[in-house]
């Protein structure tokens, strides 16, 4: 399917860490690979913990493949863990860092505090792909394509914040 998809022209093939160890991906891997610009490919890193050390380890991890980008999505549940994943820096250019669950929403709300050069969002609630995707709606209510040029002024709230109306 991958492949497929390749000769039809698709600009981007995300392809995850773990599938490189297969030799079928790293070769589908290899082929979209041009250095510069003209890659056509994504590393993905979904992890399922909240370790920071499995965090730092990805990362160092995704330095090392060839991609034109790269991204890291780990579930965070306190802000010890954002502000980690905050401070996560790849070698790549083009980078996506996103914190998943209602703890992470500062990432999607604000991807370039996080070196992101995008983040995804869904058409509707009902088609979210991780815990805590924004729906193109919302994104644009938060203003998230203008986010580099807003500035917060504070968020206050426990766990409950993210139902509040407030932020939208």
């Amino acid at each position: 399917l991958l492949r497929r998809a390749a000769t039809c022209g698709v600009r981007w093939i995300d392809l995850e860490l773990r599938a490189l160890a297969w030799g079928a991906a790293n070769d589908l891997a290899r082929s979209l690979h041009a250095p510069g610009p003209d890659s056509r490919l994504i590393v993905s890193a979904h992890l399922h913990e909240t370790d920071q050390g499995a965090v730092a380890e990805t990362a160092y991890r995704l330095d090392g493949v060839a991609a034109g980008a790269v991204k890291l999505a780990a579930p965070v549940a306190s802000p010890r863990d954002l502000l980690a994943l905050r401070a996560v820096r790849t070698r790549h250019p083009l980078q996506v860092i996103v914190g998943m669950q209602d703890a992470g929403v500062w990432s999607r709300a604000r991807p370039h505090e996080f070196g992101s050069a995008w983040t995804y969002v869904t058409v509707d609630d009902a088609l979210t792909t991780a815990p805590g995707q924004f729906t193109l709606e919302r994104s644009r209510r938060w203003r998230v394509e203008q986010a580099a040029e807003l500035r917060a002024l504070a968020l206050v709230g426990g766990p409950q914040i993210r139902h509040s109306p407030g932020p939208d």
